[in-house]
């Protein structure tokens, strides 16, 4: 019961006194004034609100523990405690307390403490002067409070400097204490770049590594930074790489107390103007170098100054698989970096080096073209042009190079296409409103009652020129069409034109390539025109543009294969070799073919107007 009175005595009657600190905090604070930077702001801070009047709370008699980041105090309400058990006589509240500060063997600096982090006890300071310390004030303080503290406690007996082999042994990940910061994610850590380091190692007089021992296991390091002798006969402190970021600041002292340069303390212009000179300087494998990347291959100075690569004998190690950059470098606009020149072609026309997987061979003009150009593939011709040099051919859904391509008209409203001149055999000349004009056969239909030739979209007294053509003629029975065209003497002499002609029409949205035909002979692909003009899909199952293709490719194949009779007519026209692709593998793509090449036939099996016309009106119409 007496404590817990005692306890509700505290919370209520609490008293107040100036922080007061122990000597080796108050030195330990000192030291970090010195240093300078934001750390030092805080530090003197912390140092001018030590015995303030105006700056009092309930704790006090700060302390430094064993830990890099915690301090202690102890509650003033115990300090009342022991004034009201100790004070001798009418000794004051004020000399007793001042008593205790300076007497370090005390209990109110031995008993009952309680620790508080360092970061904290700043935020409750602040807080109680009324003086604002910013978030990043704070953290840079704490990170040198714990070096500095670190560092008090080692006496530098940590630190190792290391040449030869030992440098490539604290390189190796196996060795660090923990894999975690900027030192756990150092990119030569691997077993695998154990072989890059014969720079360091070869050049015992120039380099070496400054390590820093785990406290707890002295066989591995907390950090590790290169040590390089200049020219100019100065030291210069290299990278700092640590598990905890607050070593750094080990580090730096260190090299502070031996005068050593420091590249974090160098402007750009001086950093490019040390250089090292090495002892040897030609290796196999080389690690990933951060401050002196350039290497003269030739004359062994190592340069901070990447300027200087490619020049002549320069090389650039910043590769993290054990290579370099030699000098034989060219700048691509493309890529937006320096490329191995024997990986690099020139593109002349854009004036730009890029790497060969990306540069586009015109064969037309014996040159390279860069991806930043505008070129395109001529499909036709399996070549690339670049796109100024081409023109679009609807017809054969392509571009095509412009000195290769021919002009025709493609409709009766005189509007053009092009074609390549490999065409220029199936091109065919037709009178149109009195002028003469070349077109393709696959445009144009010929009226069998006058031998006239017309455009497909062409229309005589409104009706277009299919329905002219029937209209204008009788027509007979389908029976009397299909023996017309049995007991026909046709045979393809005209193929040559017609193959040309078909193989880059573009039926389906696309070319239709009808190469595959050219495996049969001409008896052969004869008697199978005049089967297809017969078995062929009627017009129900024929597009308004008159291409037989159907909705269902399966229908497709049934209408052509499943009737009787026209089994019957396959079997007695289509040679075996032919049918065996037909009904036997049986592509419907190879079957369509097969129509769209029999149609072209048409006008010149059927002379007949009456046979034509029926046709046209069964198939078309």
């Amino acid at each position: 019961m007496l404590k817990y009175l005692e306890f509700i005595s505290e919370s209520v009657a609490k008293i107040s006194l100036p922080y007061y600190y122990s000597n080796r905090f108050r030195d330990l604070l000192k030291n970090i004034s010195k240093k300078g930077g934001s750390a030092s702001k805080v530090t003197d801070f912390l140092l001018s609100c030590e015995n303030i009047e105006g700056v009092t709370d309930d704790i006090t008699f700060v302390d430094m523990t064993d830990k890099n980041d915690m301090v202690s105090f102890i509650q003033v309400n115990r300090v009342k405690r022991i004034y009201d058990k100790d004070k001798v006589g009418d000794e004051s509240w004020k000399d007793f307390v001042n008593w205790l500060w300076e007497d370090e063997l005390s209990d109110v600096w031995t008993k009952q403490r309680t620790q508080i982090g360092v970061g904290r006890f700043i935020t409750r300071i602040s807080g109680k002067s009324s003086i604002g310390i910013k978030d990043s004030e704070r953290e840079d303080f704490v990170n040198v409070y714990k070096s500095t503290f670190d560092l008090i406690r080692s006496g530098e007996s940590n630190f190792e400097l290391v040449t030869g082999e030992k440098i490539k042994h604290w390189y190796l990940v196996d060795n660090y204490e923990i894999q975690r910061g900027q030192l756990g994610n150092s990119c030569m850590r691997y077993a695998r770049c154990q072989s890059y380091f014969d720079i360091y190692t070869k050049n015992p007089n120039q380099v070496s590594l400054l390590i820093l021992k785990s406290e707890n296991d002295s066989s591995k390091i907390v950090g590790r930074a290169l040590v390089w002798k200049l020219t100019s006969g100065e030291y210069l402190m290299d990278r700092v790489y640590s598990i905890e970021d607050y070593d750094v600041n080990l580090f730096l002292d260190y090299s502070k107390k031996r005068n050593w340069r420091d590249k974090e303390n160098m402007t750009y212009s001086e950093m490019n103007k040390i250089e090292v000179k090495l002892d040897r300087c030609r290796f196999d494998d080389y690690p990933y170098m951060d401050t002196f990347c350039c290497l003269n291959c030739e004359t062994g100075i190592l340069s901070p100054n990447e300027d200087k690569w490619p020049e002549k004998g320069w090389w650039k190690l910043r590769d993290t698989n054990g290579g370099y950059d030699g000098d034989n470098m060219v700048w691509s606009n493309y890529h937006d970096e320096y490329i191995s020149r024997d990986d690099a072609t020139f593109c002349e026309n854009d004036n730009d080096w890029v790497t060969s997987d990306n540069a586009i061979y015109l064969e037309y003009k014996d040159i390279y073209a860069s991806p930043n150009e505008e070129v395109i593939h001529c499909n036709y011709n399996s070549s690339t042009y670049y796109l100024d040099d081409t023109v679009y051919s609807g017809y054969m859904d392509d571009n095509i190079y412009r000195e290769d391509a021919i002009e025709i008209v493609v409709n009766s409203h005189r509007e053009t296409d092009w074609i390549v001149d490999d065409l220029n055999s199936s091109i065919m000349e037709m009178e149109l409103d009195g002028d003469t004009v070349q077109t393709l056969p696959v445009f144009v239909i010929e009226d069998p009652s006058n031998g006239f030739y017309y455009f497909k979209d062409s229309k005589i007294e409104g009706k277009s020129i299919i329905d002219h053509i029937i209209s204008s003629s009788e027509t007979v029975s389908h029976e009397e069409l299909e023996k017309y065209i049995l007991e026909s003497d046709f045979d393809i002499s005209d193929w040559d034109r017609l193959y040309k002609a078909l193989t880059i029409s573009r039926f389906n949205g696309g070319r239709e390539d009808m190469s595959d035909l050219r495996y049969y002979d001409l008896q052969e692909l004869s008697n199978m025109v005049k089967c297809m003009l017969i078995i062929s899909p009627d017009k129900s199952n024929r597009r308004s543009d008159n291409n037989p293709i159907v909705i269902n490719w399966v229908n497709f194949k049934r209408n052509l294969i499943e009737p009787d009779k026209n089994r019957k007519l396959i079997d007695m026209l289509v040679s075996d070799k032919l049918k065996q692709t037909l009904l036997g593998v049986w592509h419907s793509d190879f079957s369509y073919k097969c129509v769209i090449f029999s149609d072209g036939f048409a006008n010149v099996i059927l002379r007949d107007p009456k046979m034509l016309a029926t046709w046209y009106k069964w198939k078309m119409n």
